[in-house]
């Protein structure tokens, strides 16, 4: 459903209800098998949409279409459109539809909120080696499911090029199959490139963490995204948490 939705031709009630309505099926049925992206987020831009369609008459959109499933928004994607071709009765029609469709756009933000809590909750990481080199944004993920061994690389990266404020984590998976020995194995399928260090010392040195989940949940739609964020969150928290720690040292050594 395209956010420019409320104000395509017919703009009329019944015709907008069955639109929403449809997309309200498709987003229920997406959560009910526990997929919680890219779902989730297309619901929530839609509910702020509706809410600038109702207050500015703008519409948002991100310029792009979700290329996959775990494909992030963000905040300086965002664009405003404004409308002025509407009559004074499309006008009603598309406030009465707006009325409609946050109600229903909240329900499903609701059950999404509800899903990602659970997730959140059952998604652990542990940072099982080369603490130290934490700060670098590269390293690896390894979790097991179905007997199957998963390897990801993770690089922290600007989302857009020079933009330090749209810090977003990629993950590469390099490796699914038996589970064997690990070392060799992130050798052998690492894409990571350093002129100056061997790919066996590369994986020496680079952080590893190790998920677990207490539930069978989607892999591409939900235990990727969600490790993805933990992995960025854990990764800028301790950046955070560092500069912190400078700060007060700057500050005891000033004041001895």
């Amino acid at each position: 459903m395209k956010t420019n939705w409320v104000y395509k031709q017919p703009i009329d009630f019944e015709h907008k209800q069955y639109v929403l309505l449809d997309y309200y099926q498709k987003i229920q049925k997406e959560f009910d098998e526990l997929k919680l992206y890219p779902s989730f987020q297309q619901v929530t831009l839609h509910l702020a949409n509706i809410s600038s369609v109702k207050n500015k008459n703008q519409y948002m959109s991100i310029g792009r279409e979700f290329t996959e499933p775990d494909d992030e928004i963000m905040l300086n994607e965002i664009k405003y459109h404004t409308v002025r071709k509407t009559t004074p009765e499309e006008r009603k029609v598309i406030l009465e539809v707006s009325d409609f469709a946050r109600d229903k756009l909240t329900s499903l933000f609701m059950i999404g909120k509800s899903l990602w809590e659970i997730v959140n909750e059952s998604v652990s990481l542990k940072l099982v080696k080369n603490s130290e080199q934490i700060m670098t944004g590269n390293g690896y993920i390894k979790f097991n499911l179905d007997n199957t061994l998963y390897i990801y690389e993770y690089r922290l990266r600007p989302a857009i090029d020079g933009d330090f404020n749209t810090q977003k984590c990629f993950l590469n998976k390099i490796y699914e199959g038996e589970p064997k020995g690990l070392y060799q194995t992130t050798v052998d399928n690492t894409k990571f490139y350093n002129p100056e260090i061997s790919k066996e010392d590369l994986v020496k040195l680079l952080p590893l963490f190790e998920a677990s989940f207490d539930n069978k949940y989607p892999l591409v739609e939900t235990i990727v995204p969600m490790i993805r964020r933990k992995i960025a969150n854990y990764i800028l928290q301790t950046v955070k948490i560092n500069e912190i720690k400078e700060i007060v040292k700057d500050g005891n050594s000033k004041g001895n």
